[in-house]
Parts: C-alpha cells; structure tokens; sequence
C-alpha cells in the first residue's frame, strides 16, 4: 500500500529477479498444468502464447493466493485488489484520476461518488490499504482548488465484530478506535451484497453511492493448484 501512496517508490521494494538468482534459469511463463504422474509442468509463454513442458525431479508450490470474490454481484467485474505491485499503482492512479474528474466546476453534482471509496475486509490488507487511500487522498486533494478534505469519504466494511481478527479483540477495538480518530468511517458486522456502477449495497440495506471499490476480504488458492492430487490443510492463525 505504501505504493499506492505514493510512501515508497517502486524501486525500494522490487529488484530484478535475474539479479537475485543468477545461478538459476529462470523463464517468465503461466503455468498452465501440473501433471504429477510423468512430473511435468506445462506453461505458456511469449507474445504468442506457445506452450511446451517442463520436467522436474522436485517440485515446490510456491504459486500464492487469488482473491476470492464469493460470486457477489458485480465485485469481480468493478472492484480492484490488492494483491500486487501492479494493483497498487493502477489503485494510485485512480485515486489521482477520481480527483482530477471531481475538481472542475462541472463535476460538481457528481463529486459525492468520485470522493467515496469503499474498502471491504477488515484484516491487515484491509486496515493497510483504508488507512493508506485515506492519508494519500486527504494530501493529495489540497492540490486541487475546487475540492475540500472534508469531502473526502473513506470507507471500511468489516464482516466481523472487530477488525484485526488476527491479533484479537483488544487490538482490533483500539484500530478501529484510530482509524475512526481520523476521519474513517468503519462499518463491522457487514458484508458487501452487490456492486453497480453507481454503488455497493451492503447485507442490511446499506447503500453507499462510490465509484471506487477496494476489495481485500477474501483469498483462494492458485486454481492451478485445485485439481492436484495433494493432501491439503487449512492453517488456522491463533494469536499469542
């Protein structure tokens, strides 16, 4: 979130890959299939998208996670993620944009939508990216001379009792507590039932007019890992 904030430049956290493995080939590719059997990877490559196999003698699943959207009307379709460098910059980028569509004149009857951003998930993605959008947004818009930080609207919806559920609680009260300090709204116990073009409307009727939706409340297994024929165990974080 840092990145979209514009707190760190790019080049801080990301290096080039060749430099950091120079003793390993290294092939920029999708996988496409795992064939345990014969222990092959198939992948597709290249600006024409030709595929060929892989053989190994060990295999490490190292593929990470995807959002899991849990097929609520129109979030894939509209809302972004946080999930990598690029989904930081383009979410800078339309925070920047939403200021220059709502600053002229014009755009006045339209400013209350381009000024309101929705962020749903309450755990540590979440709490990141709200508290990051709100302090970028509020420094960002005093370059504007038609635009106030008081319009600014950000918002987090939470489907448990409080946020940070990770750590318990005590700490996930005292965020809320901080987060609200600062002018963010927080809304726990809901959950996002449907996203237009106009807005998100919440489990208990709630509509929330934005064009701006963040979604960091939910994560699935590569799907490439789906069909494997492996054991598989959820880990259960439990705070110390």
């Amino acid at each position: 979130m840092e990145i979209a904030a514009s707190d760190l430049d790019i080049s801080a956290i990301a290096n080039p890959i060749r430099k950091m493995i120079r003793h390993t080939e290294f092939i920029v590719a999708d996988v496409e299939n795992i064939n345990t059997d014969n222990k092959s990877v198939k992948v597709r490559h290249g600006f024409d998208r030709r595929s060929h196999s892989l053989t190994y003698d060990h295999l490490v699943l190292a593929l990470g996670s995807v959002p899991n959207f849990h097929a609520i009307t129109g979030l894939e379709q509209r809302a972004l993620t946080m999930k990598s460098l690029e989904d930081a910059i383009l979410l800078r980028n339309r925070m920047i944009a939403h200021l220059e569509e709502a600053d002229p004149l014009y755009s006045a009857s339209s400013r209350n939508d381009l000024l309101t951003v929705v962020v749903a998930g309450g755990g540590f993605a979440g709490v990141e990216t709200v508290a990051g959008i709100h302090d970028f947004m509020q420094s960002a818009i005093r370059s504007y001379r038609n635009l106030h930080p008081l319009q600014i609207r950000v918002v987090l919806v939470h489907g448990g009792a409080h946020l940070l559920p990770e750590l318990g609680e005590q700490l996930g009260r005292y965020t809320e507590k901080k987060l609200r300090e600062r002018g963010i709204e927080v809304l726990t116990q809901r959950r996002l039932k449907s996203i237009t073009d106009s807005g998100v409307t919440l489990d208990d009727g709630m509509f929330i007019g934005t064009s701006l939706v963040v979604w960091a409340a939910g994560n699935s297994p590569s799907p490439v890992v789906a069909g494997l024929p492996f054991a598989t165990e959820a880990v259960e974080l439990i705070p110390t």
